[in-house]
C-alpha cells in the first residue's frame, strides 16, 4: 500500500488520483509522518452502502439493532399489523377525551370567573354608556 504525506498529495492530486483509480490500490495518507487517512478507490455502485455504511447515525443505528435483536423477538406481520390498529384507537380514544376534559375545564373556568369577579366601577360606567347609547339610537328611530 503507497504511501503519501499530505504536502505531496495537497501538490499532485489529480497525478494520485488517475495513480488510484488505474491500480485500485489504497493510500495511506500520512501527516508529519504519522498515518491520518487512507484514500480508496470506489466503484460507482458501492458509492450508496460505502456512504451508508460509514455515516454516524446510521452506525449507531446498526450497531443499536444488533444488540437488541434476538431471533425470539420476531413477530409476524399480521400481530405486528392489529397492535399498530389497537394503539391507533387507543390514541384516538385518548385524545378524544383529553379534548372533552379541555371543555369541561374551560366552562368551569368560565363560570368561575362570571360567579367571582365582580365588575370593575370602570367596567359599569361603559356598560352603562353603551346602554344608554343603545336606548338613546333605537328613540332616534
Amino acid at each position: 500500500m503507497p504511501v503519501i504525506g499530505v504536502r505531496e498529495l495537497s501538490r499532485q492530486t489529480a497525478d494520485v488520483l488517475k495513480e488510484l483509480q488505474s491500480s485500485g490500490e489504497s493510500v495511506v495518507i500520512t501527516k508529519q509522518g504519522k498515518p491520518i487517512a487512507t484514500l480508496s478507490a470506489v466503484d460507482e455502485s458501492e458509492v450508496q452502502n460505502l456512504v451508508l455504511s460509514l455515516a454516524p447515525s446510521i452506525r449507531e443505528i446498526s450497531s443499536t439493532a444488533e444488540v437488541d435483536f434476538t431471533p425470539t423477538q420476531t413477530r409476524s406481520l399480521e400481530e405486528v399489523s392489529e397492535q399498530l390498529a389497537e394503539e391507533a384507537s387507543r390514541s384516538a380514544e385518548g385524545q378524544q377525551a383529553m379534548r372533552q376534559a379541555r371543555r369541561v375545564r374551560a366552562k368551569r373556568r368560565a363560570a368561575r370567573t362570571m360567579k367571582t369577579k365582580p365588575m370593575s366601577s370602570k367596567k359599569r360606567k361603559s356598560a352603562r354608556y353603551v346602554r344608554s347609547s343603545r336606548q338613546s339610537r333605537q328613540t332616534a328611530r
